[in-house]
């Protein structure tokens, strides 16, 4: 959660914050989309990061299973809150996505489908 959190920080240092910020508002689906962009993108940017200092912490591939199941249980449809920050689907999806390339440009998630941001 605190990766999850410190990528919102290091989208806000890359311009993508404000430029999220000039983003439609109306109609409100529109607007929850662009949520979730922004949301699934940070829990990819905190994979990557995690990934990326993995071998000093010295876990394997059952605490890797355990990061993901964290963000599927942190899905829109476990929680039963409003469409704001991903399927249970999708933030598995784009964690193992940032996990699996370790680089943040495999987290552009305002050019990808709109299925893949459920």
């Amino acid at each position: 959660m605190l990766a999850h959190e410190y990528a919102h920080h290091v989208q806000n240092l890359a311009g993508i914050m404000s430029a999220y910020a000039r983003r439609p508002v109306r109609p409100k689906a529109r607007a929850l989309a662009n949520n979730r962009r922004l949301e699934l993108q940070a829990d990819c940017l905190a994979a990557v990061f995690t990934r990326r200092v993995w071998a000093s912490w010295e876990y394997g591939a059952e605490a890797e299973e355990a990061l993901v199941d964290f963000s599927r249980r942190s899905g829109d449809d476990a929680l039963k809150r409003e469409r704001s920050h991903g399927s249970s689907k999708s933030r598995a999806t784009w964690v193992r996505r940032g996990f699996g390339n370790a680089s943040p440009g495999a987290c552009n998630t305002w050019i990808a489908p709109a299925s893949r941001i459920a």
